[in-house]
């Protein structure tokens, strides 16, 4: 076997491994005996969110970038992201971009200009879905302190 290139290799293989150990166990419920056959999708998806800054004043435009990468075999097709944020105090012009596909080993960025709206402190993440499969980048925290513009343009 070769040494893997890169950790999306070990991350599969991991990931394939806990496929085959949780597709079936025996169940005891009342002195009967049953067993639970459960599927575990996994999505060959990966999602990165990465801010502009961490910190801007009211009014202030920001950009947040998503890269999706799919670290399948095989091409996806009808990616859907999304930008997810605090609408009362952050403004995203067309939060959702859909993507047609994906193919196997490449990636694709997704941009959103952000408008900061209110002072206070935020959570922003990204979701990438697809085949009925959603995942969540790891969050972003936005500090937004009052600025001398009072609203977005």
């Amino acid at each position: 076997m070769r040494r893997p290139r890169s950790g999306a290799w070990r991350s599969r293989f991991a990931a394939a491994l806990v496929v085959t150990t949780l597709l079936a166990a025996p169940v005891v419920l009342a002195g009967s005996e049953a067993t639970v056959t459960g599927r575990v999708r996994v999505s060959p998806l990966t999602l990165l969110l990465e801010l502009s800054t961490s910190t801007a004043t009211v009014g202030q435009k920001l950009q947040a970038q998503a890269t999706v990468s799919n670290v399948g075999a095989s091409a996806i097709r009808e990616v859907q992201v999304e930008l997810r944020v605090d609408a009362d105090g952050l403004r995203v012009n067309k939060n959702i971009v859909d993507l047609a596909q994906i193919k196997a080993g490449k990636s694709a960025v997704v941009s959103w200009s952000v408008c900061a709206r209110v002072a206070g402190t935020y959570v922003v993440l990204a979701r990438a879905t697809a085949d009925g499969a959603s995942l969540e980048s790891p969050a972003r925290v936005l500090t937004i302190a009052h600025g001398s513009r009072r609203s977005c343009r």
